[in-house]
């Protein structure tokens, strides 16, 4: 459960948000957006680059998403929606605002991959806001409110 947002590097497709070396990576509930490589985001390798081969990414938010597209891996390539990502705030939109500009991370996110209880922030996870099996976002900050601050 984790942000990687806003990060930039040098080379092209080089995985600004994350670059996989050697071995084996596991995202799982995570967020990796607006990452640029060489200056503009171009496609999914600009989130995640390198030894893809040991590189597993299931129930995220990818841009450009590509790779990770199958249905199986329950990735989603719809924007996060966050609150402010111009000031850092990496909160989720709650759903009170309506479908256009609630986040489709929310509640998305497998359950069963959260070991701690409460998020970043300090705050209870599995907060359902929406109908549906999954109580967790994607991210490591829970939306705790449908209405008002999102972030409690």
């Amino acid at each position: 459960n984790v942000t990687l947002a806003n990060n930039t590097c040098t080379l092209d497709n080089a995985g600004a948000g994350l670059y996989n070396a050697a071995g084996d990576s596991v995202l799982t509930n995570c967020i990796l957006y607006y990452n640029a490589a060489n200056g503009e985001e171009q496609d999914e390798r600009d989130q995640i680059a390198g030894s893809l081969g040991g590189v597993s990414v299931t129930y995220s938010c990818i841009d450009n998403l590509d790779i990770f597209g199958d249905p199986d891996f329950f990735n989603t390539p719809n924007p996060p929606l966050f609150v402010s990502e111009e000031a850092d705030d990496y909160c989720l939109n709650n759903t009170d605002c309506g479908s256009d500009c609630a986040s489709p991370a929310i509640d998305l996110g497998l359950d069963s991959a959260i070991g701690e209880s409460l998020d970043l922030k300090k705050h209870t996870r599995k907060v359902n806001l929406r109908t549906g099996d999954n109580d967790v976002d994607m991210g490591p900050i829970e939306t705790q409110n449908a209405s008002g601050s999102p972030c409690g």
